[in-house]
């Protein structure tokens, strides 16, 4: 799709852009591949990032 800096620049920006089956489906296939590491229903309380 071309990320959210397309969507955010295209004329009238995301009700030109769909995706089949919602955007939700994105999340939930991230949330497939990272496993016990997504916690959901949870407050956030620190976010480690490391390369």
């Amino acid at each position: 799709c071309g990320g959210t800096k397309r969507i955010f620049s295209t004329t009238n920006g995301g009700q030109e852009r769909k995706f089949n089956g919602g955007t939700q489906q994105i999340f939930i296939k991230m949330a497939e591949q990272l496993g016990d590491r997504v916690v959901v229903n949870s407050p956030v309380v620190g976010i480690n990032q490391e390369s």
